[in-house]
């Protein structure tokens, strides 16, 4: 698993800024809407867009630690996220390391993805207003295969699975191989848009993990675009959950 590091220096001091960290209507204005975030109980951040996160506080040394760990969209490996706040002149000195990357791609986007909340963060806290994004625009999930990859792989083979899993979607599977398929998936609703679903089973160390990415929400009629890109995400966890895929 790789480590990504983020920091930056937010112009106000430790107690503001953990404020926006801990709280969870102050956490709702850069990141998530947050649900029962206190030591002790089980958590979830809705972003809106149907991704979320699932988890737990794991550390929590106020006004200078915060440690969580969670798994995006309730499946796939743990994650391990540490904020730390150190005061600093003029302000605060935020820093994240998150830990539980998959691959190197993953890193590098989740240093990207960082970078860009603690920008969040910091105009939240400094104009006192939102600064939450609307939606992402590709749904990503990795799922651990626990030894089912010949099940799972034959039911993302077949057309047939799609329609009956994803909700009367039609799918065309085309470039098949054994760890690697692009699936076209389209839908009435749609008119003659259609999205884009790239899948790889692939082994890393002792385990066996499925990777996909759906892509292809922009090109939806502008009315319907955020809302399916919602459903089909809260659809595909359920997709995989059938699967066995955890």
């Amino acid at each position: 698993m790789h480590a990504v590091v983020a920091q930056r220096r937010i112009p106000a001091p430790v107690e503001r800024v953990c404020d926006y960290l801990s709280e969870e209507a102050l956490i709702a204005r850069w990141f998530a809407d947050a649900t029962r975030f206190r030591p002790g109980e089980m958590f979830r951040l809705d972003f809106g867009d149907g991704d979320f996160h699932n988890g737990r506080i794991s550390q929590w040394s106020p006004p200078f630690v915060l440690e969580v760990r969670w798994k995006f969209m309730g499946i796939g490996p743990e994650y391990e996220v540490c904020w730390s706040l150190l005061p600093r002149k003029g302000g605060t000195e935020l820093s994240i390391v998150d830990r539980g990357a998959i691959t190197l791609d993953e890193a590098l986007c989740l240093r990207v993805g960082w970078s860009e909340f603690l920008f969040r963060i910091e105009k939240a806290v400094r104009e006192g207003c939102s600064a939450r994004f609307d939606w992402r625009r590709e749904i990503t999930l990795t799922a651990i295969l626990d030894g089912r990859r010949p099940q799972v792989r034959a039911a993302l083979s077949d057309a047939d699975w799609y329609r009956r899993a994803l909700a009367g979607t039609r799918a065309t599977v085309a470039d098949a191989s054994s760890e690697a398929m692009t699936v076209r998936v389209a839908n009435d609703a749609w008119g003659e848009a259609s999205t884009r679903v790239d899948i790889q089973l692939q082994r890393l160390g002792q385990t066996e993990y499925l990777f996909l990415a759906h892509r292809g929400w922009p090109e939806l009629p502008a009315a319907r675009a955020a809302g399916e890109r919602r459903r089909f995400a809260g659809l595909w966890v359920n997709a995989f959950s059938g699967l066995g895929a955890v």
